[in-house]
């Protein structure tokens, strides 16, 4: 009786201190995935979790009849269930040609969708209930005098909030400035977060853990940057750059072992995949590389990091010579790797943009595909312990598209005075109908990429000499490979 007893006891504990088995199910474990095929060139930039289910959030280049011709840039969110359905698709026609870069889902299913105009002169919020229907839209317009602005990142938070994070070009010091706003689900700024420069990097990636926000800065001609911010205050905690022009981060995320972010090492022509581990002070634990030795002067480029506090996971792509394949895997805390995999079709491109914890070691995988004439499609796959199902086999459901599409107006508000949501004066939805369902491999151009050069420390000179590294390493693995070979 005691022993029984004891076992329920560990059984309980195990399941409150590793919830993820049975809680974070938001696909069906049996789910492949699909490709969604609309009209033209459609782009997938984020992929947000629901409670079962998924959002993908796709900036659509050729949908609709808007008043700005065939390429409006209209922002197309679909919606799926755990099984994978398509519970609706909806486009939204914001008023000017535009882009969206990152999304976040609430506790009630709704979405926020952050991005910025095609001529860069404006950004968005813009937040989607459950059931398609835009609840609020926001124009953002800095306080200060500015020219370019972009909204590229958002988190949600564990109160109910969120944090949307981007950047303007201020035209009175000639920089870009970084904004960071903890809004509220209607709409209400909590606190806004101004950082001046004195260079030109752009905020790009975001996450929320222990009280905190993490970003990371794009920097053009300088060294990126990572930023710790109070979530509740909105003070500005610690700042760090580790010193090396030729370091790009793109994204980071964070757990109880530190601060992980992604991007790219450009070494001469090449862009090799870089992922940073650094402590909650910022310190450079460790550095790893992830390059393709088969294609010579090559880009691996990382765009996106998650992580569900027991593995890290990694996205982007990896050039073939001609053309570029998704790249997907998995890390322990350590950045040790666990599994690396790359797929797509041969001759054509593919990117993976967004990555989300789905069951146990199983992940959702996000991107986008390049069709023979039609631009790219987004895509949704399962993988299992880096493992494909079924032979990469995906689902292709093919969407008849209107050209009615959900028009939002709004005047533009300056960001000092916001007080509420704005009034819509139209919104017309049309549900797009799904027809056609065939199977489509995607495992035909399938290419290993080779992990080389591990960085560690918090010498920042070290980072500069990564290329030599690099050629010693594969000097060295050649040398061993032709003598056992001997």
């Amino acid at each position: 009786m005691v022993r029984a007893s004891l076992v329920i006891i560990i059984i309980n504990i195990m399941f409150i201190i590793n919830p993820i088995i049975s809680i974070a199910e938001i696909m069906d474990p049996s789910f492949m995935g699909n490709i969604i095929i609309g009209d033209s060139d459609d782009n997938l930039w984020s992929a947000s979790a629901l409670s079962k289910g998924v959002y993908l959030v796709v900036t659509s280049q050729s949908f609709g009849a808007s008043s700005y011709g065939k390429y409006s840039g209209s922002l197309w969110t679909i919606r799926l269930d755990y099984r994978g359905e398509i519970v609706w698709s909806r486009i939204y026609d914001i008023g000017i040609p535009a882009q969206y870069y990152d999304s976040a889902s609430l506790a009630d299913d709704s979405l926020i969708v952050v991005g910025t105009s095609y001529n860069y002169k404006i950004g968005y919020i813009v937040k989607i209930n459950s059931s398609g229907r835009v609840d609020w839209f926001y124009r953002v317009v800095p306080a200060t005098r500015y020219y370019y602005e972009f909204l590229t990142g958002v988190a949600a938070g564990p109160d109910g909030n969120f944090v949307v994070i981007g950047s303007y070009f201020n035209m009175t010091t000639y920089r870009f400035d970084h904004q960071i706003i903890k809004m509220n689900p209607n709409g209400t700024i909590l606190w806004y977060r101004d950082i001046p420069l004195s260079s030109y990097d752009i905020l790009f990636g975001v996450d929320i853990f222990n009280n905190t926000v993490v970003a990371v800065s794009y920097s053009y001609n300088g060294p990126s940057t990572i930023y710790v911010i109070n979530y509740s205050t909105g003070d500005l905690l610690k700042v760090r750059n580790y010193g090396d022009s030729n370091l790009k981060l793109y994204d980071v995320t964070a757990n109880p072992s530190g601060i992980y972010a992604v991007g790219y090492l450009r070494i001469g022509s090449s862009y090799d995949g870089i992922i940073l581990k650094s402590d909650w002070n910022l310190t450079l634990k460790k550095a790893i590389l992830i390059n393709n030795t088969l294609s010579g002067n090559s880009i691996e480029w990382l765009m996106t990091i998650t992580t569900n506090n027991s593995y890290l996971f990694v996205g982007g792509y990896l050039n073939i010579t001609t053309y570029n394949v998704s790249l997907v895997a998995s890390f322990d805390q350590d950045l040790n790797l666990l599994w690396l995999t790359t797929f797509g079709q041969e001759d054509k491109d593919g990117y993976t943009y967004d990555i989300i914890p789905n069951y146990a070691t199983n992940i959702l995988v996000t991107g986008s595909l390049q069709e023979a004439s039609t631009g790219y499609d987004p895509y949704i796959l399962q993988l299992r312990n880096g493992v494909f199902p079924q032979n990469c086999n995906l689902r292709v459901i093919r969407l008849n598209v209107n050209t009615t599409n959900i028009t939002i107006t709004s005047s533009s508000v300056a960001l000092s005075a916001y007080n509420g949501a704005l009034d819509l004066t139209s919104q017309t939805y049309t549900v797009i109908n799904t027809s056609g369902v065939s199977i489509f491999s995607l495992c035909g151009g399938r290419v290993g990429g080779r992990l080389i050069g591990i960085y560690v420390g918090d010498k920042v000179s070290q980072i500069r000499y990564l290329s030599p590294l690099i050629m010693l390493t594969v000097a060295f693995l050649i040398k061993i490979k032709s003598m056992k070979s001997s």
